[in-house]
C-alpha cells in the first residue's frame, strides 16, 4: 500500500511541475515580437485511486525471489547382497585310463576240408585197433579192496553176523595200555587181517591209524593174543576170508 501512495504522489508532483513550467514560459516571452509558439497541452488524466492501483498492479510485477536449488536427493544405496556361500568342492573321480582297444580284425573262416576216403578208413582202423577192456580187471580191483566193516568179500548182509562175533571176541581180549590211559589218548584203529578155515590169523596190518602209536601197537598185539578166532561158518569157507575191523579205545 505504501508503494502505491508513493507512485501516486510522484505522478501528482510531476503534473504540477509541468503546469508551472508552462506558465513561466508563457509570461516571460514578449507578446508582439516573438511569434506565437504552438501550445503543447499535456493532458493528465486523473484516475481514481482504485483504477490506479489496478494499473500499478498490472504494470508492476512482483519480484521473483530465486529459490536456492533443492539439494540433490541422497544416492539410493542398493541393499547389501548376501555374501555368496563357498561352493562345496565335489570330489572329482578320475576315470581309469584304459588301454586302447585293439582293433578287431575280422577273421576269415575257412571251411574245413572234407575228409577223404583214405582218412575215413584210417580212422575206422584206429577205432577197431583199440583193445576192448574186459571185466576181469574190474573184478580184480573189487577183490583187492578190503570189505566194509565186518563184512568179508562176497558175503551178503544176512551173513554178516560173523563180523559181530569177531567184534565181541576182540573186545573180550582187548587191554587198554596204561601209558595211553595216563596220557588220555583215545581213538579208533582199523585193522586188516586174514584167517583160514580154522580161524587162525594168518596176516594182519594197520589199515588206518588213530594217531597214537601206542594204540596201534596195542591193536596188533590184541590180534596176536586173540588168535585163533571163532571159525567162520560153512558158507564163508569158499571165499577169501579177509576182514577189516575197527578197534575203539575210549576212557570211560
Amino acid at each position: 500500500m505504501n508503494q502505491k501512495h508513493i507512485i501516486w504522489s510522484v505522478a501528482f508532483a510531476g503534473a504540477v511541475i509541468a503546469h508551472s513550467a508552462a506558465l513561466l514560459g508563457f509570461s516571460s516571452s514578449p507578446s508582439a515580437a516573438s511569434p506565437a509558439l504552438p501550445v503543447v497541452e499535456h493532458e493528465i488524466l486523473l484516475m481514481p485511486l482504485g483504477s490506479l492501483e489496478g494499473a500499478i498492479e498490472e504494470t508492476t510485477e512482483p519480484e521473483q525471489i530465486e529459490e536456492p536449488p533443492a539439494p540433490p536427493p541422497p544416492p539410493v544405496q542398493p541393499p547389501p547382497q548376501p555374501s555368496p556361500k563357498p561352493a562345496t568342492k565335489v570330489p572329482t573321480t578320475t576315470a581309469p585310463i584304459l588301454p586302447p582297444a585293439e582293433p578287431i580284425v575280422a577273421s576269415t573262416l575257412t571251411a574245413a576240408p572234407e575228409p577223404t576216403v583214405t582218412q575215413a578208413i584210417s580212422a575206422s582202423t584206429k577205432t577197431t585197433a583199440q583193445p576192448v577192456k574186459t571185466g576181469g580187471n574190474t573184478t580184480a580191483n573189487k577183490a583187492s579192496k578190503p570189505p566194509k566193516f565186518g563184512v568179508p568179500n562176497g558175503v551178503k548182509k544176512e551173513q554178516a553176523s560173523y563180523a559181530g562175533l569177531l567184534q565181541a571176541w576182540f573186545l573180550k581180549h582187548k587191554r587198554y595200555p596204561h601209558q595211553a590211559r595216563a596220557r588220555h589218548q583215545e581213538g579208533v584203529v582199523k585193522v586188516w587181517f586174514k584167517i583160514d578155515q580154522q580161524g587162525n590169523i594168518l596176516e594182519k596190518r594197520i589199515e588206518k591209524s588213530c594217531g597214537f602209536s601206542i594204540l596201534d601197537k596195542a591193536t596188533l598185539s590184541l590180534l596176536q593174543k586173540a588168535s585163533p578166532v571163532p571159525a567162520p561158518p560153512q558158507k564163508l569157507l569158499a571165499t577169501d576170508l579177509t576182514f577189516v575191523v575197527p578197534i575203539a579205545f575210549t576212557i570211560k
